[in-house]
C-alpha cells in the first residue's frame, strides 16, 4: 500500500472520526447551554478539520506499536477540548477516569514510557497544577485553574510521563499566553474573560506526542 493510499484512508477515517468524537462531546454537555469561545457550530468544522490530519501525522510519525494507545489518547483530548472551548467544562470521562487505562497500555507496552512512568507521570500532571491553582487561590483569593485542567494534564501524564507534562505544560502556557494577549490585544477579550487552557495542555500534549524528541534535543543542545 502506498504513502498517498494510506494517507487517504486515514483521511477519510479521521473525517469519520471527527463527526463521531464531536457526537460525544455534545453528549457530555447534554443540557448545558453555556458559550464559551465556541458555539458547536465551531467546534465540528475544528473536529472535521483536524481529525483527519492528525490520523494522517499519526499513521506516518507513531511507530506501529503505539498507534491504537496514541489514537485512544489523542480522541479523548479532542473531546476534552471541544467541551472546554464550549462551555468550560473537561468531563472526567476524557481524564480522570481514563487515567488506570493509560496505565495498562503502559504495562503491556502499547506507550513507548514504562508503568511506572506512566504512573509518576499521572500523579505528576495532576500535582504540579493542582499545588499551582492552590497557591493563586491563596494569593489572589480567585481560581485561576479549574480542577478539570490538572485532571487533563494527569491523564496527559499516563502516557506521555514526567517530560511529556514538562512540556505539554510549557508548550500550553507559551500558546496560551501568545493567544490570550492576542486576543486582549485586539479588544476581543478583556482581564475578566475566562479562556479555557484544556486546548493548550492538549495542543502541547499532541506536539509533544509528535515532535518530543526534536524537542528535548533541542532543548539540551541550546543549554
Amino acid at each position: 500500500m502506498t504513502t498517498l493510499t494510506c494517507s487517504i484512508i486515514a483521511g477519510i477515517a479521521g473525517l469519520c472520526a471527527g463527526l463521531l468524537l464531536h457526537w460525544i462531546a455534545q453528549l457530555i454537555l447534554a443540557g448545558d447551554d453555556t458559550v464559551c469561545c465556541a458555539k458547536p457550530s465551531q467546534t465540528k468544522i475544528f473536529a472535521l478539520l483536524i481529525c483527519p490530519l492528525l490520523s494522517i501525522l499519526i499513521i506516518h510519525m507513531i511507530p506501529l506499536p503505539y498507534v491504537s494507545a496514541t489514537l485512544f489518547f489523542i480522541s479523548a483530548l479532542l473531546i476534552a477540548t471541544i467541551t472546554d472551548m464550549q462551555a468550560l467544562v473537561i468531563s472526567r470521562f476524557t481524564s480522570l477516569f481514563l487515567v488506570p487505562i493509560g496505565w495498562v497500555f503502559a504495562f503491556f507496552n502499547f506507550l513507548p514510557i514504562s508503568f511506572l512512568a506512566s504512573i509518576a507521570g499521572s500523579i505528576f500532571g495532576y500535582a504540579i497544577l493542582y499545588i499551582t491553582a492552590r497557591i493563586f487561590y491563596v494569593v489572589s483569593k480567585k481560581d485561576g485553574l479549574g480542577s478539570g485542567d490538572y485532571e487533563l494534564l494527569a491523564y496527559i501524564g499516563t502516557f506521555t510521563g514526567i517530560t511529556g507534562v514538562w512540556l505539554s505544560l510549557l508548550i500550553g502556557c507559551l500558546f496560551g499566553s501568545i493567544i490570550g494577549l492576542g486576543l486582549l490585544a485586539i479588544g476581543k477579550t478583556t482581564r475578566t474573560t475566562l479562556i479555557p487552557f484544556g486546548p493548550f495542555l492538549a495542543l502541547g500534549a499532541v506536539i509533544y506526542l509528535l515532535y518530543g524528541h526534536a524537542l528535548i534535543k533541542l532543548l539540551l543542545y541550546s543549554c
